[in-house]
């Protein structure tokens, strides 16, 4: 049986190559460095993949999501 709140979900459109593309160069075309803005770089590019537009529109109501667990992957080196 699918859970009604779940059921009621819009599908999740696959992200624009196009759009990440027009980003990667983008961020390529910056002055900085090579990796001199870290995962924020590729955060921007997915963003702009998400929402298939490049620049990326600035998040209406960010979210962050924090997991963690214990599976004894810290004891097995």
């Amino acid at each position: 049986m699918v859970d009604p709140s779940v059921a009621e979900l819009p599908a999740v459109p696959a992200p624009n190559v196009e759009a990440r593309r027009e980003a990667v160069a983008r961020h390529e075309a910056l002055a900085v460095p090579v990796g001199g803005l870290g995962a924020l770089a590729e955060l921007g590019c997915w963003l702009a993949a998400a929402q298939g537009v490049c620049p990326p529109r600035a998040p209406g109501r960010p979210r962050a999501v924090v997991v963690a667990a214990d599976h004894g992957i810290a004891a097995a080196g």
